[in-house]
């Protein structure tokens, strides 16, 4: 399987607000769906496939009614993943490098890594407000 976490089955509730954060990797991204309280809904790495980037946005869609999404690469990486989101009516926030680095020395001890790499540096830049960041797509 090509994703890995929590199945993207049928999902009994649904979050009105959700935010995603990505973190982007060459192979994979790690996706991770918060809510309004900044409670995990959703995490999983997700490999850069297309079968397995929309199985990913169908299971994060399913679970908020509404989502605000956040990545930190908006190179050759995360392509594919942009365009998939773009199809689907969905607009993305970028956290830019220098705010990336900034915001690991704020977040220093956090668990950025494997099961958590999109918390909490994507998640706040998806959280942060328009004027804020500026949209990819």
């Amino acid at each position: 399987m090509s994703v890995s976490g929590e199945s993207f089955g049928p999902v009994e509730l649904s979050i009105p607000h959700g935010w995603a954060g990505v973190g982007v990797g060459k192979g994979h991204h790690w996706v991770c769906l918060i809510d309004e309280a900044g409670t995990t809904v959703w995490s999983s790495k997700v490999v850069n496939d297309e079968g397995a980037l929309l199985e990913a946005i169908r299971g994060v869609l399913s679970r908020a009614d509404q989502v605000s999404w956040g990545v930190d690469v908006t190179g050759t990486m995360s392509g594919l993943l942009l365009a998939l989101l773009a199809a689907h009516g969905q607009q993305v926030k970028y956290a830019p490098g220098r705010t990336v680095n900034q915001m690991a020395t704020a977040y220093r001890g956090e668990a950025i890594g494997p099961g958590s790499r999109a918390t909490p540096i994507d998640l706040s830049s998806a959280r942060a407000g328009p004027r804020r960041r500026r949209a990819v797509v």
